[in-house]
């Protein structure tokens, strides 16, 4: 991107949560992000595109957690205010494409085998999620209602520090 010389805003999936925002911003080495645990108003977005614009910065990818934003109107909004071209992106669906790797097929046995025991013990309408590098059961309704807890710091550090 560093040749088109503007600003581009991603929208990934998430809703209430901005894990996935936050570990693809890291992984892709975004510039800002901003998520439902620690949100940005439009004034910081704005505000950080044009300071790392006057820092030289020519390039600039900001990554957010669906929902929080009118993607383009926000888009159009620095462009109009900044001119700095900025461009609205909404992945939506084409994010969870990707080839699998080691890890994520571990994951997933370890996730399915937990699933079987699970109802082996006649428990049903549950979720199987990993907490802390570790495996839990929570009824769906309460897994679907739960918003992270863990600022984005939390979560990089828990990142870092996985085994």
């Amino acid at each position: 991107m560093e040749s088109h010389n503007r600003a581009v805003i991603i929208e990934a999936m998430g809703r209430n949560k901005g894990d996935l925002s936050f570990f693809a911003s890291k992984l892709v080495e975004c510039d800002i992000v901003s998520t439902p645990e620690d949100p940005m108003t439009e004034e910081e977005v704005l505000n950080s595109i044009v300071k790392l614009r006057s820092e030289g910065k020519r390039s600039i990818v900001a990554l957010v957690t669906e929902n929080m934003y009118d993607i383009q109107a926000l888009a159009e909004k620095i462009t109009n205010t900044t001119e700095v071209e900025t461009r609205g992106v909404i992945l939506g669906h084409a994010q969870r494409g990707g080839k699998a790797n080691n890890i994520d097929y571990e994951i997933a046995t370890d996730m399915s085998y937990k699933a079987i025991e699970t109802l082996e013990e006649g428990k049903s309408g549950v979720s199987i999620g990993l907490v802390n590098n570790e495996l839990i059961v929570t009824p769906i309704k309460e897994a679907l209602d739960t918003k992270s807890t863990k600022t984005q710091s939390e979560l990089l550090n828990d990142f870092n520090n996985r085994e």
